[in-house]
Formats: C-alpha cells, sequence, structure tokens
C-alpha cells in the first residue's frame, strides 16, 4: 500500500462516484496506507516532547484552525482560555476555512496551523498534496504518545492514520415545530410547504456531499445516478445555501429556514436552550460526521507541545 491510496480516495469522495461499500472500503485503505507509509516518518520508539505536565511556553503563539461562531466560543470557553492562563501562551484562532490552500501555500515545513480541526474530504486532500514533501501532519502514533489521555480512546479514533476522530454525528434534518406537521422521512424537504425555507450547504461541505448522495440514492438507483441527485437538488430550489452548520444553526433559529440539512448535535443543543425546533434521523441511510484534529509536523517544539 502507499499514499496513493489517499490520493484515490479524495478523489472518488470529490467526484461523489462512489457506493457506501466503496466508501467504507477506501477509508479502510487510506487509514492502512497512512499507517503504512505516514507512520514510517516516526521512529520505532516516537519521540515524546509531551507527558501531560503544566510548562511556561513564554508567550508562545499556538496557531489553531478550526470552527467560528458559537464553536469558537465553546473552544475558547472550555480548553483554549484556560491553555493560555496555565501554559502563558496566546491561541491565534483562525476561522476562515477552506484550510487547504492555506497549507499548499505554507508548505509542509511552513505550515499554517499548528492545530486543525478537520472534515475527513479536505483533511486527504490535504494530506495527499503533503504526502511527497514529507507529509504535513505529525505521524498518527507520535501523536498517540504524546496525548497521554489518548489512551482513553477506542481505537476507530485513529483509524483515519492523520489525527485523533474525536466526534462523531449524525445526519437528518433539523426542523421548526411552529412550521406544521413534523418531516416523516427523506423526501419531505421537497414537499411544497418547505419552498424557500430548505436549507443546505455549499458543495465543498461535506453534509452537502452526503445529503447529495443520498438523494442519488432515493431519487435514483444509488449512490453513483448523479443525474438523479442533479435534478433532486433542481426541484428544491429555491433554498438558503449555507457555508457552516453554525451558520446554519442561525437560519433555523431565526426561521429564516423551516428544513434544513444539519448534524444532531447542533439541533439538539438549540432544543436544550428552548428553541421550537426538533429533530429527524434519517432512515434511509445514516450516514456520520466526524471532527479531526491534526498537529503539523512543521511547527516548532513549543507549539506541537501546546498543540498535544
Amino acid at each position: 500500500m502507499s499514499v496513493a491510496s489517499d490520493a484515490a480516495f479524495v478523489e472518488k469522495l470529490r467526484t461523489i462516484q462512489i457506493s457506501r461499500r466503496g466508501l467504507v472500503a477506501a477509508a479502510a485503505a487510506t487509514a492502512l496506507a497512512a499507517r503504512q507509509g505516514l507512520d514510517a516518518l516516526a521512529q520505532d520508539s516516537p519521540q515524546v516532547i509531551y507527558t501531560g505536565e503544566v510548562f511556561d511556553a513564554g508567550g508562545a503563539t499556538l496557531r489553531v484552525a478550526s470552527w467560528g461562531g458559537f464553536w469558537e466560543d465553546a473552544e475558547r470557553k472550555l480548553v483554549l482560555n484556560q491553555l493560555e492562563t496555565d501554559f502563558n501562551c496566546k491561541v491565534e484562532y483562525d476561522s476562515a476555512w477552506p484550510w487547504f490552500p492555506k497549507f499548499i501555500a505554507g508548505g509542509v515545513d511552513a505550515p499554517p496551523f499548528d492545530v486543525t480541526n478537520w472534515n475527513l474530504p479536505e483533511m486527504f486532500k490535504t494530506a495527499a498534496a503533503g504526502a511527497a514533501q514529507g507529509g504535513f501532519f505529525v505521524p498518527i502514533e507520535e501523536v498517540k504518545a504524546n496525548v497521554p489521555n489518548s489512551a482513553d480512546l477506542w481505537e476507530f479514533a485513529y483509524q483515519y492514520g492523520h489525527g485523533i476522530t474525536y466526534l462523531f454525528s449524525q445526519l437528518g434534518y433539523g426542523y421548526r415545530t411552529e412550521a406544521g406537521d413534523a418531516p416523516a422521512d427523506f423526501k419531505a424537504f421537497w414537499e411544497e410547504r418547505y419552498a424557500d425555507k430548505r436549507g443546505t450547504y455549499i458543495t465543498s461541505n461535506t453534509l452537502q456531499m452526503l445529503f447529495f448522495m443520498l438523494a442519488n440514492v432515493v431519487y435514483g438507483s444509488g449512490e453513483e445516478d448523479l443525474a438523479a441527485g442533479y435534478e433532486a437538488m433542481k426541484n428544491a430550489m429555491p433554498m438558503k445555501i449555507s457555508d457552516f452548520t453554525g451558520n446554519m444553526q442561525t437560519l433555523l433559529e431565526r426561521g429564516e429556514v423551516d428544513i434544513c440539512v444539519q448534524h444532531d448535535g447542533e439541533v439538539y443543543s438549540q432544543m436544550d436552550k428552548g428553541v421550537p425546533v426538533n429533530w429527524l434521523y434519517w432512515e434511509e441511510r445514516k450516514p456520520i460526521l466526524t471532527q479531526t484534529k491534526t498537529v503539523s509536523r512543521g511547527s516548532g517544539e513549543v507549539q506541537k507541545k501546546l498543540a498535544y
């Protein structure tokens, strides 16, 4: 196996021309390739520079790339503000996604970020682009060796080979409870009552990719029936298009959309706050959204320690 498996997987996902079985096989091949290829860059005994202690970073800056809005608010409140205090460092937070062009511009030896939060398609695309130059990311075995509490994670947290996957959520529809009867299934999105009150995402967003693939299944002959998916998207117009789930959460809360493609965590958090929304899981397929954090191989030693 080689890193070519990574590139093949990315190209398949980019074109949406994959079956469910093919997606699983490609993901497995990618993870194996990463372990056999990029992990070889690490020593037989991975170099350990951090063992869980608090240290004085001397005012160093940690560059973090992750989502904006409420996501950034939560990360700062729950983790980053305390990190700055305890470790005498400064966190520089970038939410201007996508990350891929920034990594390409910087190169493997001058990465734009020290720790980066990813959805899978862009992570694989970035990993493939940097593989020939030694890789953008610290190999997973070295990450594990430097993150002591990673020992408590299930093995599938490492299955994608480039970082720690720490969040799995399931896709479906968020909808406003005041907008009439609850949607019953995947096809409800196309009901006339939701005209101009539907919400989905730009095509580079992973949720839109998965939504499109499921439309291929429901309105066509399978995941590869692109014509059926294109026709379904056309028939769903007019609809609101968002770049990010946090923005979609706002559209739903304001009533600018009555139904939207989402992952469950965002809608359940709104329900906890008393927003008049509810949730429908898709049954036709049950896709998931993951979040994975990587550490950049070209970052300085202090930045790597802070990232871990």
